[in-house]
């Protein structure tokens, strides 16, 4: 009889020199993991919240952000789950956008964040240093110290063969005003160090990041972005704040990171993080939280704001009812896409002849509603120079909803705008277009009428009747006016579509101006706020004076009509022939 083998029996012991060689098979992997994904490497740091001391990790960074599970709303993120996974999807945005400017509730670890992934591109980029800035150097060598912190935490063979010149360990545990430098077995030099407001920013070496933490209440931060921005090159700027006030743009007086956070063409990537990001914060909280309600209503929107115009809100004398405009914050429309009207060939700025519609993250124009066979639109247009503080700025509108469909914001030549307004309104199915038609509105206005270039005259040009009275012979240049008459007019029906709610949707850069847009003592009143900018809100007002005028509604406008005699009847109308096929086809 055979006897049993026991399956309880032991294997025999592993052998120790086998279990090092898997242990350094292992670590092997981890360290090229890390290689090819930074955030790998973040993900093994841990920290240490600075009030109440607990330890905390990154843990859940570590795999890749599902479909659907985090979404960029315009600028807003929303996160589908109550959890940490949103960090993921910013620290990718911390790693691959070269120009990022992050508005912030507060207390919700970005700051963290982007020093991990600061901490990790040391590593992985030696022989670089990164410019850590605060207003106060205490705070400065605070956020360093919580670098040199997350670099600790790291298991030592990501750490193999470096040797730590700062902090001079045989004096001090952590970090001062001198920073980290990490020496590697090639000799390069990796760095971090802390600076300020009156810190220089000649630092000699290349430098692979700028942090600028809180810089919303960093002084002199127009001074320190010019010094800096030659520094960085390619490299990185990373801007994170909470608000706090408002800028004056045509100055350059106040606040630096209002300033370039408004403006859409500063080439920063702008992300708002309100917040309820935090997994233990909802609309409960923020009503009962003492750290919430014991604030001033400014400070508690600047502190905990729940979108991003209420971050940078005032008490002032707005023109528009603050709770409309809060209505519709709620109803802010995302573009379909950025696009340009450009040559065929050349690529560059249609001027004439055949023209495409090209997307692209930079374009000044952006798209709501495509254009609708048979359907009819209008165009409002305020007109800058090209080269000041103002931009130019247009709006397409609906003229069966009065949705305002597409828009144009941005700093161009008159010449250019003429003729991408030429091809917005061929696209948008011969629109009406109305300019305004001021000094400066001329330079766009005369090209369009007469043609430029080769490209024909515009078939559908606004032109103003001045005389209501059918007896007399009308004026009726091109263009609208803009004046003590029609002004008020065109801005009073604006305000009563919104408070009417007769407008189905704004677009973020309209209401940001008309949140700005505020009564004055003297000279034109209402007007933006000094040093703010309401293009959009003229040209949408003019947009909505054409709908007033030619739109599909019960009060369309309808012109006096004149006696036979002053009409010339029996005159043949000549007739204009535009080949459609030489514009742009929204391809």
């Amino acid at each position: 009889m055979s006897s049993a083998v026991s399956s309880s029996s032991s294997s025999p012991p592993a052998d120790p020199a086998e279990l090092a060689r898997r242990e350094l098979r292992r670590r092997a992997a981890e360290v090229e993991l890390a290689r090819r994904d930074p955030l790998y490497l973040v993900s093994q740091m841990v920290g240490v919240d600075q009030g109440s001391g607990e330890r905390f990790d990154f843990r859940h960074i570590r795999a890749q952000v599902a479909p659907g599970e985090v979404e960029l709303q315009g600028n807003t993120l929303v996160a589908r789950d109550k959890n940490w996974r949103w960090q993921r999807w910013v620290a990718e945005r911390v790693l691959a956008d070269p120009r990022l400017i992050v508005l912030k509730g507060r207390q919700i670890g970005v700051t963290w964040i982007v020093l991990a992934c600061d901490v990790a591109e040391a590593l992985l980029q030696p022989g670089t240093a990164s410019l850590l800035y605060r207003q106060r150097e205490e705070d400065a060598i605070d956020n360093i110290r919580r670098w040199w912190t997350l670099y600790q935490s790291l298991p030592s063979h990501f750490k193999e063969g470096i040797k730590v010149l700062q902090p001079d360990l045989a004096r001090t545990e952590r970090p001062g005003k001198e920073g980290v430098a990490l020496k590697f077995p090639s000799g390069e030099v990796s760095e971090a160090r802390p600076m300020t407001s009156a810190s220089s920013s000649g630092h000699g070496r290349t430098v692979r990041r700028v942090i600028l933490d809180e810089a919303a209440h960093i002084e002199n931060l127009a001074e320190i972005r010019a010094a800096v921005e030659p520094a960085a090159g390619r490299r990185f700027i990373t801007t994170i704040s909470t608000a706090n006030g408002r800028s004056n743009q045509e100055t350059g007086e106040g606040n630096e990171f209002h300033r370039l956070w408004v403006d859409p063409n500063s080439g920063y990537t702008r992300l708002f993080l309100p917040y309820d990001v935090h997994p233990e914060r909802d609309a409960e909280w923020y009503q009962r939280a003492p750290e919430v309600q014991s604030l001033q209503m400014h400070l508690r929107q600047q502190n905990y704001p729940r979108d991003e115009h209420e971050a940078f809100k005032l008490s002032d004398r707005g023109y528009f009812d603050a709770e409309v405009l809060a209505s519709y914050a709620k109803l802010v429309r995302l573009p379909e896409y950025r696009f340009d009207f450009i040559d065929r060939d050349s690529r560059n700025l249609a001027k004439h002849g055949e023209a495409v519609v090209h997307r692209h993250e930079q374009g000044l124009f952006r798209l709501y509603e495509a254009p609708v066979r048979g359907r009819k639109y209008a165009v409002g247009a305020d007109v800058a120079t090209g080269r000041g503080a103002d931009y130019s700025a247009a709006y397409v509108v609906d003229l069966s909803s009065m949705a305002l469909v597409a828009e144009f914001l941005g700093k161009i030549d008159p010449d250019l705008f003429a003729a991408q307004l030429h091809y917005l309104g061929k696209w948008f199915n011969d629109a009406l277009l109305a300019v305004e038609n001021n000094s400066t509105g001329e330079a766009v206005i005369i090209p369009l009428r007469d043609g430029r270039a080769g490209r024909p005259p515009y078939p559908h040009l606004y032109r103003h009747i001045l005389s209501s009275r059918p007896d007399l012979p009308t004026a009726k240049p091109y263009g609208f006016p803009t004046n003590q008459k029609t002004r008020p007019l065109i801005l009073s029906q604006l305000e009563q579509a919104l408070r009417e709610r007769s407008l189905p949707y704004v677009s973020n850069d309209l209401l940001f101006q008309m949140e700005e847009f505020v009564h004055h003592d003297s000279g034109t009143t209402p007007r933006a706020r000094d040093g703010s900018h309401d293009d959009c809100v003229i040209a949408a007002a003019i947009a909505l004076e054409m709908y007033r005028l030619r739109g599909e509604h019960a009060n369309v406008h309808k012109p006096a009509v004149k006696s036979r005699a002053r009409i010339g009847l029996g005159r043949k109308k000549r007739q204009t022939t535009v080949d459609l096929s030489r514009y742009a086809k929204g391809a």
